[in-house]
C-alpha cells in the first residue's frame, strides 16, 4: 500500500483551505493570468513588437505571467510559503521591466540580450568535457547518476560558442559587450545588464532607483532568508503566547499578501507596457479591471490593510 502522509504535517484536503482562496484568490489570479496570455498574444503579433529590441519586453512580461500562474497553482493547493520564492522572481522581473521601459529602452533591452548571450557562452563552456575545470563535474555526475556521461562533442560546443560570440559583434550588442568587458576589467564580478552604461550596480540599487527600496527591504530580504534557509519562519506556526511549532508544511497564513502582490504586479506591468506600445488598449483595459478584477481587488485590499493593523 502506498505511503500515506502524516496529516499533522501534510493535509491535501481542499476543504481545509481558507475560504478566501477558492472564493477570491484563485479566480482573481486566474483572471489576471488569462488576460495576460491574451495581451501577450495580441502584442507579440502586432507591428509594435516587430523590432528585436522589444523581445526582452515580451520575454519579461511572459515570465511575469508564468510566475503568477505558478503562484496561483501553489496558493490554490495551500502551498503559500513556497509561493514566496516565486514572488521574489516576480519582483526581480518587475524591476527589470520597469527599468527597461523608463528610458533608453532600446539600449537597455539590447544590454539585456547581450548579457543573456554572455551567460549562454559561459554555460556552453561549462559543458565542454575537454576543459580541465569541468572534469570533476562530469565525474561527480556519473557517480550520482550511476551512468556514464554521453559523449559530448567539443567541436559542436565550440561551434555554438563561436556563433554566439559572432552575434555580440552586431550593432548595439557590440557596445553592450564593450561595457561588460570594461566592468570586468575594472574588477567588477558578474555585472548585471542594468549596470551597463552607468546604471545601478546591484538589485538593491536598482530598486532604490525605481523608488522600490522599501518593497525591496520588506519583501526581498525576507525571501532571501527563506531561499537560503537562514531562518525557519516559513516552517513555523506562531501562537498568541509567543510559542511556536514546526509545521504543517502547507500553510495559507500569508495567502492574501502573496496573491495580492502578484495580482497588482502583473496588472501594473500590463498597464505600463500598454501605455508605451498599445495606448489604444487603455479603454479595454479599464473596462476589464472594473468588470472582472475590481470586485476581487477591493476585498483583497481591505484584507491587506486589516492585516497591517494587527
Amino acid at each position: 500500500m502506498p505511503t500515506q502522509p502524516n496529516e499533522l504535517l501534510l493535509n491535501r484536503d481542499p476543504k481545509t483551505l481558507h475560504k478566501i482562496i477558492p472564493e477570491i484568490l484563485t479566480p482573481c489570479l486566474q483572471e489576471v493570468v488569462n488576460y495576460g496570455t491574451q495581451f501577450y498574444q495580441r502584442s507579440q503579433i502586432s507591428k509594435e513588437f516587430k523590432s528585436d529590441d522589444t523581445y526582452p519586453i515580451l520575454a519579461l512580461y511572459l515570465h511575469l505571467v508564468q510566475m503568477t500562474d505558478s503562484i496561483e497553482v501553489l496558493i490554490s493547493n495551500g502551498c503559500t510559503e513556497p509561493a514566496k520564492l516565486i514572488l521574489r522572481s516576480l519582483f526581480e522581473a518587475n524591476l527589470s521591466l520597469k527599468y527597461m521601459l523608463e528610458k533608453d529602452t532600446k539600449q537597455r533591452a539590447t544590454s539585456w540580450m547581450a548579457k543573456n548571450i554572455i551567460d549562454k557562452i559561459e554555460q556552453y563552456k561549462n559543458m565542454d568535457p575537454s576543459l580541465p575545470q569541468n572534469e570533476e563535474y562530469f565525474q561527480d555526475a556519473e557517480r550520482r547518476l550511476g551512468v556514464k556521461a554521453p559523449n559530448i562533442t567539443t567541436a559542436k560546443i565550440k561551434e555554438d560558442i563561436s556563433k554566439l560570440e559572432e552575434s555580440l559583434k552586431k550593432p548595439g550588442y557590440a557596445e553592450a559587450y564593450a561595457e561588460y568587458l570594461a566592468l570586468i576589467n575594472n574588477n567588477v564580478k558578474y555585472p548585471e545588464w542594468y549596470y551597463f552604461f552607468k546604471g545601478p550596480r546591484s538589485l538593491k540599487q536598482l530598486a532604490k532607483h525605481l523608488n522600490q527600496e522599501l518593497i525591496y527591504q520588506n519583501l526581498y530580504a525576507s525571501l532571501s532568508r527563506m531561499s537560503h534557509f537562514s531562518d525557519d519562519a516559513h516552517l513555523t506556526i506562531r501562537f498568541d503566547d509567543g510559542t511556536g511549532i514546526l509545521g504543517p508544511i502547507r500553510n495559507s497564513t500569508n495567502c492574501v499578501h502573496i496573491g495580492t502582490t502578484a495580482v497588482t504586479t502583473i496588472i501594473e506591468m500590463t498597464q505600463l507596457i500598454a501605455k508605451k506600445y498599445r495606448p489604444f488598449e487603455s479603454s479595454r483595459f479599464d473596462k476589464w479591471i472594473e468588470k472582472d478584477v475590481g470586485k476581487y481587488l477591493r476585498i483583497l485590499g481591505h484584507m491587506e490593510f486589516e492585516s497591517l493593523r494587527r
